[in-house]
Formats: structure tokens, sequence, C-alpha cells
């Protein structure tokens, strides 16, 4: 075995070493629960992570992004952003989200609120 061959074959174990970390990592911070969780981050960092069955209505979370403060509000099974210091409020305009893959994002403030979890939702449509 020539010492090119021990090179690439540390370069594949280094690969295939790195390649699975990664997916190790990305499967846990991406992980799915029996119970939905509301997950509220900040430059991609996680600030809250709260079961959506356990949130209160009239709750509110006031989360620090790069521009000031977003304040999360809960309700019955269900999430909104009710105030947030970026320009255009699209952020707040979303309404509530309560199923699972569904995202609120204040790109200004770099706030993200969004819901993870197995999706038990009905289908909204069928195309063929």
């Amino acid at each position: 075995m020539t010492r090119a061959d021990k090179l690439v074959i540390v370069g594949v174990l280094v690969a295939a070493t790195l390649l699975g970390s990664s997916f190790w990592l990305w499967k846990a911070h991406n992980q799915i629960t029996d119970v939905p969780q509301v997950i509220i981050e900040v430059n991609g960092e996680i600030k809250e992570q709260i079961p959506l069955t356990e949130l209160k209505p009239g709750k509110q979370y006031q989360i620090q992004g790069v521009l000031g403060y977003s304040v999360v509000e809960g309700g019955e099974n269900k999430v909104r952003m009710v105030e947030s210091p970026c320009p255009d409020k699209i952020c707040v305009g979303m309404g509530w989200i309560e199923h699972p893959g569904e995202v609120i994002v204040c790109l200004p403030n770099r706030v993200v609120v969004r819901i993870i979890g197995k999706s038990n939702t009905k289908l909204d449509g069928i195309s063929q």
C-alpha cells in the first residue's frame, strides 16, 4: 500500500466522520416529537422551546432580536407575533400559527417562530 493510498483512506474516513456527525447534529436540532413544539430562535440560536399544548392563552414572551424586542403571544394551542421593531410588520401580519411546519419570520430582527412535530393536519387540497 502506497502513501497515496493511505492518504485516500484517511481522507475518506474523515469525510465519512464529518458527514455522519453533521447528520447527527441536524437530526438533534430538528427533533420531531409527538407533541408539537414552538421554537423561537434569534440568529439561528434557540431562545425558547415550549410544547404547543402548554402555551397559556395571553401569555407573552419578549424575545431580544438584533433591532430590539419582538413579542410572541401564546393562544389555545397556537402562537403569533404581536409586536416587533421591524419597519414593515409583516411578521405581525402573519397571524396565528398552529400546525407543524408553519413559520413566522421577522427577517430584520432575525427572529423565527416555528412549530415542529409530527403533522396530524388534514389535507388542504389534492391535485391530479
